[in-house]
């Protein structure tokens, strides 16, 4: 049931004896254990843009995905943050459906 989705990085990101260009993400809820996500009255989500980067590390298999994060530019974190919240959007339907 498992879709994986690439997430690439304008600034790949060395750790270790690897450099870091694109992450493979396979959701799996496990990780999400210690994260907090919350709606605002006005319908916005708030959420923790660090730890939701990690979540997404962590979905690629990455063991030291904490240290990938803390050394990603800030706007590969967002990417990577906000495609880890793309999972919670239920899938669009396709097929003929009449227009409102």
């Amino acid at each position: 049931m498992s879709t994986t989705v690439d997430v690439t990085l304008d600034y790949p990101v060395p750790l270790g004896k690897e450099t870091y260009s694109k992450l493979t993400l396979t959701p799996v809820t496990r990780y999400f254990r210690q994260q907090k996500i919350s709606t605002r009255p006005d319908g916005g989500v708030e959420f923790d843009l660090h730890g939701m980067a990690v979540v997404g590390a962590k979905m690629a298999g990455l063991t030291m995905a904490e240290a990938l994060v803390d050394a990603m530019h800030p706007s590969d974190a967002m990417k990577l943050a906000t495609e880890v919240m793309s999972f919670f959007e239920p899938p669009q339907k396709t097929g003929n459906t009449p227009s409102p």
